[in-house]
């Protein structure tokens, strides 16, 4: 099988992934939560681990807006991000686990510019 090489800039895009795997969290407020409320909870969470890891995450977080957020929805949302002074796109899996609560995962970075994913540890 061939091998791909990777290119230095993606290279450099993967480093942060593990460091920015996963976490659990709580949407607060009454009521039924939306997707803004998951975007929002999210770049919130996305910001304060890339702190000190030199990724910049944007307020920008994107969901599929038709998802209906009930425990077991799996989607996907898109995070951009400044990582050493290249434009990236982070893959977060997002899982609810409740009716205000979902886990959520890193699983893939790519180029702003839409060159190749590369998951954690890839």
């Amino acid at each position: 099988m061939p091998r791909i090489a990777k290119s230095p800039r993606l290279a450099i895009a993967t480093l942060a992934v593990p460091a920015l795997a996963a976490g659990a969290l709580l949407l607060a407020g009454c009521g039924d939560p939306t997707v803004g409320d998951v975007e929002d909870k999210l770049a919130e969470q996305l910001k304060e681990q890339g702190e000190g890891r030199g990724v910049a995450f944007s307020d920008d977080v994107t969901c599929p807006a038709d998802v209906e957020l009930k425990t077991g929805a799996k989607f996907e949302c898109t995070a951009p991000a400044t990582e050493r002074n290249q434009q990236v796109v982070y893959t977060v899996s997002v899982e609810m686990t409740g009716d205000n609560s979902f886990n959520y995962r890193v699983t893939g970075v790519k180029p702003a510019d839409g060159g190749g994913t590369t998951t954690p540890g890839g």
